[in-house]
């Protein structure tokens, strides 16, 4: 009896160490997106992240369940979850009773850009109910987006004042802070398009000279940040000279007249309340247009000082103001509500 007794204590201290060291990750990566070794993420929108994971069984267990998750470091020593699910249960990762298999699993989760630290972080993978990890990390890379530049117009008259370039929307990715180089395509290169930079077009936006020829504009963003993020180039915009009709393109399609020192929008950025305010202008009318060229204010009567107009229901964002004057020019300014 006290053999048989001895032998079950053997037996059991033997099972329940094989049960507590089941299994072990040996290698994991990161599948997509990647470029040049780094994780590409998106600066406005979620990401799918795909990873895989290669795990040995040793033991006799019947069932492993192994907990993995991507993490975020900041650079800090400071770690996050990547991904709403904080843990991806493996459950049965193995089957039967065989010792020594090996499996590799597949696995895609949705990364939310507020979990990134632009231009720092670096992606690990933590696991639980395994025997160990095997040291490997990706730097992150936000590329930059929302370059765009408002806007393309065409004069009849024969020269193009001089008017502002700028941003149709806030700049994400990189590490939030950006450089500009604007750039234009000499006459002399024209044929080529040779774009070429603007000596003092080193700014977010970029005032033009008064123009007698048809003349293209585009604008190159950089983020100083490791691992390096590629340039962002806009799509360009041409001012249009020719003598058969005014129109303006882009958001307005009307004319486009050089009248803003004229013309007073406050506070800019706003919050709930607009003024606007004109010097020596006699306004026909008034439009509110947002980013996407929807009119969401008119007035065309009651112009007898400055204008205010309750905004709180409107939803953040770049806005264009369009002042029609009794003689038929048009005023444009830009502002923002935060």
């Amino acid at each position: 009896m006290k053999i048989l007794l001895k032998f079950l204590i053997i037996v059991f201290v033997i099972f329940s160490s094989q049960l507590s060291e089941a299994a072990s990750i040996d290698s994991w990566a990161i599948l997509s997106p990647l470029s040049g070794g780094n994780l590409l993420m998106k600066a406005t929108a979620p990401t799918q992240v795909t990873f895989s994971v290669t795990c040995t069984r040793s033991t006799l267990a019947q069932v492993v369940n192994i907990s993995i998750r991507l993490r975020a470091n900041d650079g800090k020593g400071n770690y996050q979850n990547m991904h709403s699910d904080v843990f991806i249960k493996t459950q049965e990762f193995f089957y039967g009773g065989k010792l020594n298999r090996t499996l590799t699993k597949t696995f895609t989760v949705v990364v939310e850009e507020s979990k990134m630290y632009p231009g720092q972080t670096t992606v690990t993978l933590s696991a639980e109910g395994v025997g160990g990890m095997p040291s490997n990390s990706y730097p992150v890379i936000v590329p930059i987006e929302n370059n765009s530049i408002c806007c393309s117009s065409t004069y009849t008259n024969g020269t193009a004042p001089s008017v502002i370039l700028t941003s149709t929307a806030p700049l994400k990715g990189g590490n939030g802070t950006y450089t500009y180089q604007w750039q234009t395509i000499p006459d002399s290169l024209l044929s080529d398009r040779v774009w070429v930079n603007i000596p003092n077009g080193t700014s977010e936006s970029y005032t033009t000279p008064i123009r007698t020829k048809t003349t293209y504009y585009r604008r190159i963003v950089r983020s100083n940040s490791s691992p390096a993020v590629p340039e962002n180039i806009s799509l360009p915009i041409t001012i249009t000279i020719n003598n058969s009709g005014l129109r303006i393109g882009a958001i307005q399609n009307e004319a486009l007249v050089d009248l803003e020192s004229k013309v007073s929008v406050y506070p800019n950025p706003f919050t709930d309340k607009l003024t606007i305010e004109v010097n020596n202008v006699e306004m026909k009318s008034i439009e509110i247009v947002n980013i996407e060229g929807t009119v969401i204010y008119g007035q065309n009567n009651g112009f007898d000082g400055p204008v205010e107009i309750d905004a709180s229901a409107w939803a953040q964002g770049i806005f264009f103001l369009r002042i029609m004057t009794t003689d038929n020019k048009l005023v444009m300014r830009k502002f923002v509500k935060k």
